[in-house]
């Protein structure tokens, strides 16, 4: 029996490395990336810099491997009919941030990760995951667009968690997973891992919908580490 193991925290072995059952085809370059109808490819993301936008029926997996990402907009980008897996590498810590606390814009994302009406992400793993929302965007989920009518920008798609530790604080009136201002979500599922979502000033709950929205649907909820906190103040 071939036993494969996890490379060491920060090893970047790239190309035909294994983090989980997963074989690396390629090592995400430094930079904006745009990955656009992309399938059966398992990128390692490790330090770096620009977001990560995901578009169009791609469906990948992104080996985090202890990268910080932060800028005034979004820094993942799951959008259109996009699925997204994410492996955090054991012993890491990965941080997508939205450091934006002005106005709102009409054409910017500011969710810490952005999850689109009609795109998946799962997320999974040993490691950790923290996300943090501008404002009018959520920790994961949806982002607010200023001066436009409710549309799909402003509601989360489907969220997966299987395993990990997860950390998402939503900017303002926005949720920690789930939808922007006045925005809904398709569906949460938190499976087993250690979740705490918060949601920003004047937000909704810490998962689900935001400020003047129905809260998602969130099921199984069957993790003991299970953590839904309070809105910040």
């Amino acid at each position: 029996m071939e036993i494969i193991e996890e490379p060491p925290v920060n090893s970047v072995l790239g190309v035909g490395s294994v983090y989980g059952g997963y074989k690396v085809t390629d090592v995400l370059a430094s930079g904006p990336q745009t990955l656009y109808n992309i399938s059966n490819k398992v990128y390692e993301v490790t330090g770096g810099t620009g977001e990560i936008k995901v578009q169009g029926n791609s469906n990948i997996v992104l080996i985090l491997n202890g990268t910080t990402r932060a800028s005034g907009s979004s820094q993942l980008i799951v959008e259109q009919k996009a699925k997204v897996t994410l492996y955090l590498v054991g012993g890491t810590t990965n941080t997508f941030t939205s450091t934006w606390t002005g106005a709102i814009s009409s054409t910017t994302l500011y969710a810490g990760i952005y999850v689109g009406a009609d795109a998946t992400l799962t997320i999974e793993g040993p490691g950790t995951l923290t996300a943090t929302g501008g404002s009018g965007g959520a920790g994961i989920g949806g982002s607010y667009l200023a001066n436009t009518a409710p549309g799909a920008q402003y509601r989360c798609g489907t969220i997966i968690i299987n395993s990990g530790t997860v950390n998402a604080t939503g900017g303002y009136g926005s949720a920690g997973i789930g939808g922007a201002i006045n925005g809904s979500v398709n569906s949460i599922q938190i499976n087993g891992g250690t979740v705490v979502a918060k949601s920003g000033a004047a937000g909704g709950s810490g998962t689900g919908g935001a400020a003047s929205a129905a809260a998602a649907p969130l099921s199984p909820q069957n993790t003991t580490n299970w953590v839904q906190a309070a809105r910040l103040s």
